[in-house]
């Protein structure tokens, strides 16, 4: 129970990052599925229970490392609107990337996958530049929780894959997608280079297209 221990949890975090973060209860609920941590960028919601303490640990560690390096960075995003030929948002309106997902159409969700996985493989790089086997732990935990059922399967595959690509294993990816992966791992990178990664990607991998249920 997440919101029960929330006072080490912040204590790892301001250890590790050095800082304070908010912990709040989040709206998770079992029709949602696996339960997980979210972020509004300003906060870290937390689910009312994980499987244990150490997923517990790698989910605030990861959520808590895309506010410390970026991924809601207000320039960065509004540069990759720019890119992507998205018009930026009122003032008083929230800046999101989802009108760049949008212009992918029927494939909105396959490249938003695409993009969490290059995302994610920047961060936890980031990451396990302060704690130590950071990495290791994440590849542990995600072979022990199993593969989830297609077409899922093949981004939480290729999610390891990258990884295993990170931590100089055999990770099975195309020598294509190790040359872009590669530019991932190093301290300057950005989620504007994340973007571009990502349209990379999906113009050459063989990820499957996801449909969105109809509500």
């Amino acid at each position: 129970r997440p919101m029960e221990r929330s006072r080490l949890l912040g204590l790892l975090l301001n250890i590790w990052y050095g800082e304070a973060f908010d912990l709040k209860e989040g709206q998770w609920s079992p029709e949602k599925g696996r339960p997980f941590i979210e972020s509004d960028g300003q906060s870290l919601f937390l689910p009312a229970v994980m499987a244990d303490n150490d997923e517990a640990v790698l989910s605030v560690l990861h959520a808590a490392g895309h506010m410390v390096y970026g991924s809601y960075d207000k320039e960065d995003v509004l540069q990759i609107l720019e890119e992507a030929d998205v018009d930026p948002p009122a003032a008083d309106q929230p800046i999101s990337l989802l009108p760049v997902f949008a212009r992918y159409g029927v494939d909105a969700l396959r490249f938003k996958l695409i993009f969490d996985v290059v995302e994610d493989l920047r961060i936890d790089f980031l990451i396990a530049q302060r704690v130590p086997n950071h990495m290791r732990r994440m590849l542990r935990a995600a072979e022990a929780q199993g593969v989830p059922p297609e077409p899922a399967a093949d981004y939480y595959r290729y999610a390891m894959r990258t990884l295993q690509f990170a931590l100089g294993r055999d990770s099975g990816l195309p020598a294509t997608a190790c040359d872009l992966l590669r530019r991932m791992l190093a301290v300057e990178a950005t989620i504007m280079d994340a973007f571009r990664i990502a349209s990379a990607l999906y113009e050459t991998t063989d990820l499957p297209s996801i449909e969105v249920p109809e509500s």
